[in-house]
């Protein structure tokens, strides 16, 4: 990786910068599974269990209440909370063979 900069203690001359090896940002790995955990996408997996309808209400009370969509489609009665689990796999769904996965029923 290389980023490119003016310096200009170099009388304004573009510059490249690189990190040094093994060098990379800091990842927040509780922040980062929070924001996986409250992403609206992950509902989409429900779909072809719940359907449409019932999804948008998962996403919806999800943002109108604050929760993730796993809390809002147990508080509604649309799935229990291993069912929830069991069909929204979100390593599965960043896979490169997502599309590959067989639909599961509830």
């Amino acid at each position: 990786m290389q980023l490119a900069a003016i310096d200009p203690g170099a009388g304004g001359r573009r510059t490249h910068l690189r990190p040094a090896a093994g060098a990379g940002p800091d990842v927040d790995r509780d922040c980062l599974a929070g924001n996986v955990a409250n992403a609206l996408l992950l509902a989409t997996a429900l779909n072809p269990t719940l359907g449409d309808n019932r999804v948008a209400a998962i996403t919806r009370t999800a943002m109108s209440e604050g929760v993730t969509p796993r809390a809002a489609a147990i508080a509604l009665g649309f799935a229990t909370a291993e069912e929830y689990d069991r069909l929204v796999d979100s390593a599965a769904m960043a896979s490169p063979d997502a599309g590959a996965r067989r639909d599961r029923d509830v």
